[in-house]
């Protein structure tokens, strides 16, 4: 398989990506568990309010994750429920995900808690973006890992969402940026 660029994330359209046969479950040095969520939801849980659950379909491979927000008064969101190991200090890593919301949200935020090889934590990067509503796009970072990292947890966050709202997410990445 093709190792996408990070030019491949900035493609004009994300069938210039599918048709380039690119599965980001199949990215070699895909750090992530379950990247685009062909196990369900192993590998992930939520971040404070909703419930996830995995579908059939979606824009990566047979499966998505959808995240349904159960309350508006805290975050709703994802995390990885692993450590991601693997990390090298002090090179540059490519993060993000494919979401879809049903309205459009000011505000998407993916945060990476970098931690030592015993999982004591260093520091904590975040990126944020938006996202509009009703169409799948890419919410993507980068960062040198810190000093010291050898593991890294990754959430993506929406904000407050309306109760019973669904977002859905698809093509997680976490890898070496070369």
């Amino acid at each position: 398989a093709v190792r996408p660029t990070w030019a491949d994330w900035d493609a004009s359209s994300w069938a210039q990506v599918e048709e380039s046969g690119l599965s980001y479950a199949d990215v070699p040095d895909n750090l992530m568990v379950n990247p685009s969520f062909e196990q369900g939801t192993t590998g992930w849980s939520v971040l404070n309010a909703g419930t996830i659950a995995g579908h059939s379909g979606g824009l990566d491979g047979a499966e998505y994750l959808t995240l349904t927000s159960t309350t508006t008064a805290s975050v709703t969101g994802i995390k990885s429920s692993a450590a991601i190991s693997g990390i090298l200090a002090g090179r540059e890593y490519l993060y993000g995900f494919s979401v879809e919301p049903p309205i459009a949200v000011g505000t998407v935020t993916l945060t990476v808690a970098w931690t030592n090889s015993s999982g004591g934590a260093i520091s904590t990067t975040t990126f944020t973006g938006s996202a509009a509503a009703n169409t799948w796009q890419r919410v993507q970072g980068s960062q040198l890992a810190p000093a010291g990292a050898a593991n890294a947890e990754i959430s993506i966050d929406f904000g407050t969402v309306p109760i019973g709202d669904v977002i859905n997410l698809d093509a997680g990445l976490f890898r070496l940026a070369s």
